[in-house]
């Protein structure tokens, strides 16, 4: 059977990996591989004129510092960002401390591997060139 790989919040919606080869899930998982993960979020309130620079810069949550990340502004309440590490509630546990509470937290792409327009529940077979390229990051990393 398919097993996921990772997980989502109970508060987050969007891009899950099924496998059923554990060589993916100790790639994925492993945390000193820097894979990136692509979420889209949107904030209650309209994000500080700061917002993106604070955030690219990594954020200290209670004794820790996340590591830089990359942010696009997307309008006054949402931004993309794009991380390697995956903290507990990492985004959200950020954004509260810039001053910002999360409305919507959705992955949308996992290294090479984009969400598009897939809907809730759905499902899609990652293969081709898409398969060939995720398997090469995955596996073959030093």
């Amino acid at each position: 059977g398919l097993f996921p790989v990772g997980r989502l919040d109970k508060a987050s919606h969007g891009l899950l990996i099924l496998t059923n080869d554990g060589r993916i899930t100790d790639g994925l998982l492993n945390p000193k591989f820097d894979h990136e993960k692509e979420y889209v979020v949107k904030t209650k309130q309209k994000l500080r004129s700061n917002f993106k620079e604070k955030m690219e810069a990594g954020v200290q949550i209670e004794d820790y510092k996340t590591k830089p990340c990359k942010v696009t502004i997307v309008n006054d309440n949402t931004f993309r960002v794009t991380l390697t590490e995956g903290k507990k509630h990492q985004i959200r546990r950020m954004c509260v401390a810039l001053f910002q509470d999360v409305q919507d937290l959705k992955r949308v792409r996992v290294m090479n591997v984009e969400l598009g327009k897939l809907s809730l529940k759905a499902t899609r077979e990652i293969k081709g060139e898409e398969l060939t390229t995720f398997l090469n990051q995955v596996l073959h990393q030093s």
